[in-house]
């Protein structure tokens, strides 16, 4: 990417990536590594990005009204809507706080 005319990334992780219960931890344990070297990897380009982190993704409709953290996950924030992940997605984008951000959404 850094060669290539790439200026912003966004990377969709979920927001309960080693934060769960331990026993839920263990089980995907290696995936959570996989998903907490990504960000690392992502922290270390050069290109501008934004990480949204939702947790459990459900099929309702857009409301438009959810929660974010900039810099960590939402507190007791156990869904969003894919329609509302989009939306707050697409808001990032132009919100000059999440540039080389990690966000956290959910109702």
């Amino acid at each position: 990417m850094a060669s290539g005319s790439v200026r912003r990334r966004k990377a969709t992780v979920s927001s309960t990536a080693g934060l769960c219960c331990p026993f839920v931890s263990a089980l995907f344990r290696d995936l959570y590594a996989d998903l907490a070297e990504m960000e690392d990897e992502i922290r270390r380009s050069a290109t501008d990005w934004t990480v949204v982190r939702p947790p459990k993704l459900v099929n309702k409709p857009l409301t438009g009204t959810y929660r974010t953290v900039v810099g960590g996950n939402v507190p007791h924030g156990y869904a969003i809507s894919r329609a509302d992940a989009a939306h707050a997605m697409l808001a990032a984008l132009n919100d000059p706080a999440t540039l080389r951000k990690a966000i956290g959404i959910a109702y």
